[in-house]
């Protein structure tokens, strides 16, 4: 929503739109079924009904924030909370997040959260931005992706100290490489050449000492894709159906135990050898390929891809699950040693990315309400929500488990001692021990709903809304050890919180990327008619999409249409008919349209002439 002349115009196209929702709410061939607006309980809590005030206390309410990315047909609060935290946290401009310090996620650790921030709105400035830093990302000989301007993260200089490798920045690389192609609708991207190394200035940045081990400069996008996944599939030994960092990774350090450095964004979390952290990332990155493969017409390495995702499925459970404790672990070490301590990132992003059976994911999520109790935990029942907004990182103190025989006597990387557990590493002042970090959420959102449970999900969504209507979520409460700033990690240094909004957008609306276009699979909640998304970029071109919950849908676009979709069956019609309208409001066609494998198939492509079309 860049300028005023284009609000005024959003303004107007909804007045026009009014009767576009008619149109479509109309079931003319009698398919209709499920819960529709007019079947729904009004309970959803209104936007009106909190005061939204800053972390000042100044009232901040702003009606705009009822529809500007997100709108429903409620007037209600969720809605109103995720354009606001979208505003402020997600949709950067040429000025300042009022909320996020490094905004355009130049880190490789933070490439899949950006993509799934940013690529799908119509802020072209952000994208290009962030789009260059991807082009330019620097990379190693043998495939490994730097952290960006420097292989490793944090870098420690001219020093022999270790220094951590992130292998994250492989998976979410080749992820945010075909996020790019799905929402460009091209392959182009894999042409786009390297023009440099890092640069050479050691006075101005540690770490480009480095310099001559870039090879990216004249590479392809393509090629460092290419050499990502070799690295992926041989050096961690992806190939074989579960990722294993061991002494042949880097400097051999990543093995899991209690001396291991870290080796992901978690960077005081000793992850590695079998590292079920890593292994999700690897998951969600076959799946990614799938795609692109399909994308790219090689069906023969599509299905290879998609077969090697069957595989690792199996093998994360076999290796990681805990019957015990109903729960995921977060490592298995080279000792062969589970290491759990109750790290809720990892279970709900495991059940987000569709790795849990339904079973598993009732258990754990049994345990992060407080249904059931883990024995031995540090934090049960409540206090897992301690910090209301995001769950705490961990259950169970990494400082609660001692080996005296370790020379490291706990699971804990303190950073040569910077983040000491008998310090502000202790557990509840420090993010990533008893702490929280924001972005989690996002994924408590999606597990749950991916497990099912939208009731929980949404509720989950409405306690945001409040949490948020209190100061904006603008919490950095001081570590009263330390006197830092450790214990949430919500703003500042963290753009990834601005994940937890667009849970509106790939899970209530239901927004998927396919190699065959979109595909919406909606999950709307008990008590909406609709919910729906605005400015909402596919090929270069602007759509309105808006799912309904008894499973009708309508994308409008003031361009003409130029998209291929499809759309769950949610409501198992079998059959809907799809009405075309200019932008004069006629119906120009109509037909019956039958669902293949559950989903109706809407091809809109060279429509130009529609200005919106109608599942009904």
């Amino acid at each position: 929503m860049k300028t005023l002349g284009k609000k005024i115009l959003t303004v107007m196209l909804a007045l026009c739109l009014t009767f576009a929702f008619a149109a479509c709410e109309g079931d003319s061939n009698g398919t209709g079924g499920g819960n529709g607006a007019g079947e729904t309980k009004d309970n959803i809590i209104k936007a009106d009904d909190f005061t939204w005030r800053n972390k000042a206390g100044k009232d901040v309410y702003d009606d705009e924030f009822l529809d500007m990315y997100f709108f429903s047909d409620k007037n209600d609060a969720v809605t109103y909370f995720c354009n606001s935290m979208y505003k402020s946290y997600g949709d950067l401009t040429m000025g300042n997040q009022p909320y996020v310090g490094l905004g355009v996620g130049w880190c490789p650790a933070w490439y899949e959260w950006m993509a799934l921030i940013r690529n799908w709105s119509d802020n072209d400035w952000v994208k290009n931005r962030w789009r260059n830093y991807l082009i330019d990302c620097p990379i190693s000989a043998d495939g490994y992706v730097w952290s960006y301007d420097t292989p490793h993260w944090p870098d420690l200089g001219f020093t022999d100290s270790h220094h951590n490798f992130h292998y994250d920045n492989n998976f979410r690389f080749v992820i945010t490489v075909w996020n790019f192609c799905a929402w460009e609708n091209s392959l182009d991207l894999l042409n786009a050449v390297d023009p440099s190394t890092v640069a050479n200035d050691t006075e101005a940045h540690e770490g480009t000492y480095h310099q001559a081990e870039d090879v990216s400069k004249g590479k392809t996008v393509g090629w460092k894709l290419e050499k990502a996944i070799d690295y992926v599939m041989n050096e961690l030994h992806g190939k074989d159906g579960l990722i294993i960092i061991d002494e042949n990774a880097q400097d051999g350090l990543n093995l899991g135990t209690n001396d291991s450095y870290s080796c992901n964004y978690w960077d005081n979390i000793p992850f590695g050898y079998k590292d079920a952290y890593e292994n999700i990332l690897f998951y969600n990155m076959l799946k990614s390929l799938t795609e692109l493969e399909t994308m790219r017409e090689n069906a023969e390495q599509a299905t290879y891809y998609r077969d090697l995702a069957a595989t690792v499925k199996t093998n994360y459970n076999k290796t990681f699950w805990n019957e015990k404790t109903g729960r995921y672990v977060g490592t298995v070490d080279v000792n062969g040693i589970m290491r759990d301590y109750g790290i809720t990132f990892v279970n709900t992003e495991a059940v987000a990315a569709g790795l849990s059976s339904a079973e598993q994911a009732k258990s754990i999520y049994d345990w992060l309400d407080g249904k059931r109790i883990v024995t031995g935990d540090t934090s049960t029942g409540e206090d897992i929500y301690r910090y209301i907004a995001a769950p705490r990182s961990n259950t169970l103190d990494y400082g609660a488990i001692s080996d005296p025989d370790a020379e490291n006597k706990f699971w804990w990387h303190d950073n040569n001692g910077g983040q000491a557990l008998s310090g502000n590493g202790a557990y509840g002042y420090h993010v990533e021990n008893g702490g929280a970090i924001l972005y989690t959420e996002y994924y408590d959102i999606m597990g749950r709903i991916a497990s099912g449970d939208l009731t929980s999900a949404y509720a989950r969504m409405e306690t945001l809304a409040r949490e948020y209507a209190k100061d904006e979520l603008n919490r950095d409460p001081m570590n009263p050890t330390s006197g830092g700033y450790d214990v949430l990690g919500f703003v500042g240094e963290f753009p990834e919180s601005g994940l937890v909004p667009v849970a509106y957008l790939y899970g209530f609306i239901g927004v998927n990327l396919r190699a065959d276009g979109i595909y919406i699979a909606p999950n709307i909640p008990e008590g909406y008619g609709y919910m729906g998304v605005n400015d909402i970029v596919f090929d270069g071109k602007i759509y309105t999409m808006c799912a309904y919950r008894d499973g009708k849908f309508r994308i409008s676009s003031e361009e003409g249409m130029d998209i291929a979709l499809s759309v769950k069956d949610t409501a198992g019609v079998g059959t809907r008919k799809l009405v075309l309208f200019d932008r004069y409001d006629n119906a120009v066609s109509s037909a019956l349209v039958t669902a293949k494998d559950g989903e109706f198939r809407l091809d809109l492509t060279d429509a130009g002439s529609i200005a919106y079309a109608c599942l009904q």
